[in-house]
């Protein structure tokens, strides 16, 4: 092989070569299609120029704050949705968080309420829970069943799963 050959022929780039090319080419200004935009003022943009690859990303309305996005956007850049959300659905379930939070300080204000009550029954003597005199169970009221009398017919069950004698347990 010539001088000539060796120098000005075709042959495959070596991989310093291809290291410098991808190096140059990470600075080039990739073209940008905006998307959408949020209520905080975010920007959200897919790159045109990608081959294999949708890359995703967007612009902060404040430059100090990066976590200010919507859910919603926020599964569209991470690829778990393919299409952007549209402001509609972004409002209405901004409206769902508002009324759910609203719902829980509400319900939050009655189990303060609750608590203070209880505390006031239990200072003042007062039984937090009613007592019902038809729902009661007093042991020394209750009728024996007939043949119970002194746990005879529980000892003699027992002695019959054993399958041994009968013992009478009230005669000594």
């Amino acid at each position: 092989m010539t001088l000539f050959q060796q120098l000005f022929m075709a042959r495959r780039p070596g991989i310093f070569r291809a290291l410098w090319e991808n190096f140059w080419k990470s600075f080039e200004n990739k073209p940008k299609t905006i998307v959408g935009k949020d209520h905080f003022g975010n920007v959200y943009y897919v790159h045109d120029h990608t081959d294999r690859t949708i890359k995703r990303g967007y612009i902060p309305a404040d430059r100090n704050n990066w976590n200010n996005i919507p859910v919603e956007w926020r599964a569209w850049l991470t690829g778990q949705r393919t299409d952007p959300p549209t402001e509609l659905e972004v409002l209405s379930n901004i409206k769902l968080t508002d009324e759910t939070v609203q719902r829980f300080s509400h319900d939050k204000a009655q189990d303060v309420k609750l608590d203070s009550e209880k505390k006031m029954h239990i200072a003042s003597g007062k039984r937090p829970f009613p007592k019902l005199k038809d729902l009661e169970q007093n042991i020394q009221s209750r009728k024996c069943i007939p043949g119970y009398e002194n746990g005879k017919l529980l000892f003699f069950v027992i002695s019959l799963l054993i399958d041994t004698d009968v013992v009478d347990m009230a005669s000594p």
